[in-house]
C-alpha cells in the first residue's frame, strides 16, 4: 500500500480548520459583546481563543505535537544518513513537544503572573507595555534560538529557509508583538473589550497560521532531503 501525502493538501487542511475556528470564535464574541450572551450553553467558551481547555487550545496543541512528530521524523532520517545537523533537528523536536504542552496549560502565562506578583512583592510596578511581563524572557529566548540555528538556517535548502523564516515571523508577530498590545489594553481595564476582544483574534490566528506553516515547512523539508521514504513494520 502506498500512502502519497501532499503537502499543499496538508496546508490547506490545516488553515481550513483554523479558519474555522476562528469564525467560530467571532461569532460567539460577537454574540458577546453585542447582544450580551457570553456563554450560549457553553458554546461561547468552548471556542474562545483566550481560554484554556477548549477547542481552539487543543487545536493549537494538535499543531504543535505535529510539528514535534514531523521533527521528530526528520532527527531520525537525519541520524539514519549521519548528517551534521541530527542536534538541530532534535532540538526543534523538544521545543514543539513543550510548546504542546504550553498552548495547553498556558505555562507561560502563569509565568507572567508570578513575575509580575514578584515585582509587586518589592514594591516595583510593571510598564504598561510589559503588563504580560512574560514576553521578555520570551522575546530573549526566541533571539537566542535564532541565533544558535542561523548556521543550520543558511544549511538549509533556500525554499525551505525561507519558509522557516515566514512560520517564525508569523508566529512570532502574535506571540509577542500583539501580545504586547493586549497588555496595554489589559493594564488599561480594557480585557476582552471590543478591541482587545480583536487583537487576541488576530494573535491567536497568527499563532496557528503560523505554525500551520511551520508543518508544511518540515514536510516541505522532508520531500526535498529525503523524497520517498519507505515504511516497514515487522514484528
Amino acid at each position: 500500500m502506498e500512502v502519497d501525502i501532499s503537502t499543499r493538501r496538508v496546508l490547506f487542511v490545516l488553515l481550513t480548520i483554523t479558519g474555522i475556528l476562528l469564525a467560530l470564535h467571532s461569532v460567539g464574541q460577537i454574540s458577546r459583546l453585542a447582544f450580551g450572551h457570553a456563554n450560549l450553553k457553553g458554546l461561547v467558551p468552548l471556542f474562545c481563543v483566550e481560554d484554556e481547555f477548549n477547542v481552539p487550545s487543543f487545536w493549537s496543541a494538535i499543531l504543535w505535537l505535529m510539528s514535534g512528530a514531523v521533527s521528530g521524523f526528520i532527527t531520525l532520517c537525519e541520524r539514519r544518513a549521519a548528517t551534521k545537523h541530527v542536534v538541530y533537528w532534535a532540538g526543534i523536536c523538544i521545543l514543539c513537544s513543550y510548546f504542546a504542552l504550553d498552548e495547553t496549560v498556558q505555562i507561560h502565562e502563569r509565568l507572567g503572573t508570578v513575575m509580575v506578583s514578584l515585582v509587586a512583592a518589592r514594591g516595583g510596578k510593571v510598564n504598561a507595555l510589559l503588563y504580560y511581563l512574560w514576553v521578555v524572557p520570551g522575546g530573549l529566548f526566541a533571539l537566542a534560538v535564532f541565533v544558535l540555528y542561523s548556521r543550520f538556517l543558511l544549511a538549509l535548502p533556500r525554499r525551505v529557509a525561507v519558509l522557516f523564516v515566514v512560520s517564525g515571523v508569523l508566529f512570532l508577530s502574535g506571540a509577542l508583538c500583539m501580545e504586547l498590545y493586549e497588555g496595554t489594553l489589559d493594564a488599561a481595564g480594557k480585557y476582552m473589550g471590543p478591541l482587545y476582544t480583536v487583537c487576541v483574534t488576530i494573535e491567536e490566528g497568527l499563532e496557528m497560521v503560523g505554525v500551520s506553516v511551520f508543518v508544511y515547512t518540515l514536510l516541505e523539508y522532508v520531500a526535498t532531503a529525503h523524497g520517498q521514504i519507505e515504511l516497514k513494520v515487522s514484528e
